[in-house]
């Protein structure tokens, strides 16, 4: 038989109504889940479209509170830091005038050091509280020898704390006072705190 020259369509033959109605209920689940992801998804889309601008906001809020909250943390640390310093300095200066009571090497120990930044050693005028007059009147001797200063009076004056000095020279005055003492390191930490 010769081939004929018609195509013809194989027909499709009914198919079960059980299997028919299998296949649609498959494809009606696939479908379905298809369309829960699709809404599931576009929702999340839109929540997040909806709340990403007060999320910032709230962002944004929560970072200069906190920038707030280190501001003041700063400012706080740094009050305690300079009153934790004046504190530390006051016990010391009443350390050292309990030191300055019981122990005579400080006051010759003070003295020997306004004598050593004195450039000229001619003319000179120690000024000691009169609590320590003796006991500088006792130095003297030692004081003139150790610096050549031959021509070093000494004098009393109730203004200058105990343990400290203001010596007198052809240049200027020496404070070593320790009230001075005290200032300049006063002054060092202020220095160092506005760094």
């Amino acid at each position: 038989m010769a081939a004929s020259p018609y195509l013809f369509a194989e027909i499709e033959r009914p198919q079960d109504p059980a299997d028919t109605a299998e296949l649609l209920l498959e494809q009606a689940r696939v479908d379905a889940e298809r369309i829960r992801t699709e809404a599931r998804a576009e929702t999340i889309a839109a929540v997040r479209a909806e709340i990403r601008p007060e999320l910032e906001a709230q962002l944004a809020l929560a970072a200069a509170a906190a920038a707030a909250a280190q501001r003041w943390q700063e400012q706080v640390e740094s009050r305690f830091a300079a009153e934790a310093c004046e504190l530390a300095l006051a016990v010391a200066e009443k350390i050292v005038a309990a030191k300055i009571e019981i122990d005579a090497s400080v006051l010759e120990s003070v003295l020997c050091d306004a004598l050593r930044r004195a450039r000229d050693r001619r003319n000179l005028t120690l000024t000691v509280n009169p609590a320590d007059l003796d006991a500088a009147r006792e130095l003297l001797p030692s004081l003139r020898a150790a610096f050549g200063a031959d021509e070093l009076t000494l004098v009393d004056d109730r203004r200058i704390a105990r343990g400290g000095c203001l010596l007198d020279t052809p240049a200027g005055e020496i404070d070593a006072t320790v009230a001075s003492k005290f200032e300049r390191i006063r002054e060092a930490i202020r220095k160092a705190e506005t760094r």
